[in-house]
């Protein structure tokens, strides 16, 4: 018997998955089970692999859009420098394909499935401690009350104070800002497909769009906090910018968080059942487009381990293999910030290199991460 504490993608996929296995659990979540907010979500396809393989691609598949291309443009002049044909590479290496939809969406259908399975979802928990008794954990929640568990799985996503007193958790300022708005496509300054995702690049900054809900786009732009004043949320010093992006930049809705970057260290005893995944685990920045996948494949990994193997000792030792591709991917999503924000003249040399490079071959350098067999 599992509790499973947080009702996000990594908790409801590795509920899904549990139940398929006949594994009893239970989720614990903070907040209510309404779906979160409308914004838009890249699956790539090691997730949509395993979607298909849990029984849900199909089902979300009218609420999605296929990924052809990703189409890479100067923010300077608005020319393309290298548009990379993701449907050709998908169909050179028999993958699943790549796809964009709404959060909400992607975790109504997770949710939907949880409750059909007729899994119990305790709403309002909030977990505060979790306390090692040896035979049993306490689940301390909603100030003094307590829970007896026999085993637990972490998936509650990132937090500045950790619930466990063997996951350490250390927060790294950067000075980088995140904002985030939906629009309708008519509205963006600038004739987008939808089968493409647009990552116009400057210095210090970089925008990513897609189509992803109802006709509308989603746009994301991480950018250096000197370009952004706070108290009116307007964009400022983007003289890399094209003019007519630059009115659409200060005239958009955006909602504004910081940009930090967390270190988890886990330091669990291997002869307990406590796991964590997803972003409890390990925090990605969002310069690989990984963030949901990783939760989807995460949960998967865990939750097929637990039906294969009651032994904790086990199930931890086959989780620490994935040890070294997580670790992978954050120094490629590390490597791609610094890639992405680079000023003069790395920048200039940065698109001479995209615009000479075949673009297939930006492709083939990721296929370790969107062939990964499950």
């Amino acid at each position: 018997m599992f509790d499973i504490i947080g009702s996000g993608i990594a908790g409801l996929t590795c509920s899904h998955i549990l139940s398929q296995s006949h594994i009893k659990h239970t989720i614990l979540e903070k907040e209510t089970t309404s779906p979160e907010e409308h914004y838009g979500i890249q699956i790539t396809p090691n997730a949509t692999n395993i979607l298909a393989k849990i029984g849900l691609l199909d089902s979300i598949l009218p609420s999605m859009h296929v990924i052809n291309n990703i189409e890479i443009i100067s923010f300077r002049n608005l020319k393309t420098l290298t548009k990379l044909p993701v449907n050709e590479f998908i169909l050179n290496n028999n993958l699943s394909k790549y796809y964009t939809t709404s959060r909400k969406v992607l975790h109504d259908h997770l949710l939907n499935a949880v409750i059909r399975n007729g899994t119990n979802i305790n709403d309002r928990k909030n977990i505060s401690d979790i306390i090692d008794h040896g035979g049993h954990f306490d689940l301390r929640y909603n100030e003094n009350n307590t829970k007896v568990s026999q085993g637990i799985i972490i998936a509650s996503g990132s937090s500045k104070k950790p619930i466990f007193k063997n996951i350490h958790i250390k927060q790294t300022s950067t000075n980088f800002l995140t904002l985030r708005a939906v629009i309708e496509q008519k509205e963006f300054p600038f004739q987008v497909k939808n089968d493409s995702i647009y990552v116009f690049l400057s210095e210090d900054m970089h925008l990513v769009v897609y189509p992803f809900f109802e006709g509308k786009l989603n746009i994301v732009l991480i950018t250096k906090k000197d370009n952004l004043h706070l108290d009116s949320a307007s964009i400022n010093n983007f003289k890399c910018t094209e003019s007519t992006f630059h009115e659409f930049l200060n005239s958009t809705n955006w909602t504004i968080w910081n940009l930090n970057d967390y270190k988890t260290k886990l330091s669990l005893d291997k002869n307990r059942p406590i796991f964590v995944i997803g972003d409890a685990a390990h925090t990605i920045k969002p310069h690989l487009a990984q963030g949901a996948s990783m939760a989807i494949e995460e949960a998967y990994f865990l939750a097929k381990t637990i039906s294969n193997n009651s032994d904790p000792q086990i199930i931890h030792e086959v989780m620490g293999k994935r040890d070294a591709r997580i670790r992978k991917i954050i120094r490629r999503s590390s490597l791609n910030r610094f890639i992405f924000h680079s000023k003069q003249p790395l920048s200039f040399f940065r698109d001479i290199y995209l615009r000479n490079k075949k673009p297939i071959s930006h492709l083939n350098s990721l296929k370790w991460l969107y062939k990964y067999e499950v």
